[in-house]
């Protein structure tokens, strides 16, 4: 009996941040560190096709959220991003060339005006050169998270990232 219970707890920790279904892997849970110190919690749900990002600062008060769309293939579409209080604030759409790599970022304020458009060409050796063709206006980035108009699986690749949950806050 305690061997199934051991059993019971070592699955239940395994599967806090990846979950399968069917075989398939259908939910990923990590936590990126910022060098800043400030930490965001990934959730990839492929069932439900979504993504949500949670930044928090170091003292652990929620800074932005953002909630993605993903295509069959998991890929980014869309999304939102919300302040700290949950007022949203831009909507996102991503847009992939014929070999399903990314083309276009586009991101807009609640009132449908283009804050930001990235476009992303590629040379002979398939490396990835991003050219802003509309720019956020320096003085809004200062009374955000830095990383709000990051692409979500850049913002993955930044930092420390970890399986799980590992939100721990310094008190």
């Amino acid at each position: 009996m305690r061997l199934i219970l051991c059993a019971v707890a070592l699955t239940t920790a395994l599967l806090s941040h990846s979950v399968q279904a069917q075989g398939r892997l259908s939910r990923v849970v990590s936590t990126i560190i910022h060098n800043d110190e400030t930490k965001t919690l990934s959730n990839r749900d492929f069932v439900k096709r979504t993504m949500a990002q949670q930044t928090y600062d170091i003292g652990g008060v929620l800074k932005m959220k953002r909630i993605f769309q993903l295509d069959r293939a998991g890929k980014v579409k869309s999304g939102l991003a919300f302040d700290g209080s949950g007022r949203p604030l831009f909507k996102f759409k991503y847009t992939y060339d014929e070999l399903d790599r990314l083309d276009t970022e586009q991101v807009r304020d609640m009132k449908d005006s283009v804050v930001r458009v990235l476009k992303t060409v590629y040379d002979e050796q398939g490396k990835a050169h991003r050219i802003a063709k509309t720019d956020v206006d320096p003085t809004t980035i200062p009374k955000l998270h830095k990383e709000i108009f990051e692409h979500p699986e850049l913002l993955e690749k930044k930092g420390t990232k970890l399986n799980g949950n590992q939100l721990n806050f310094k008190k």
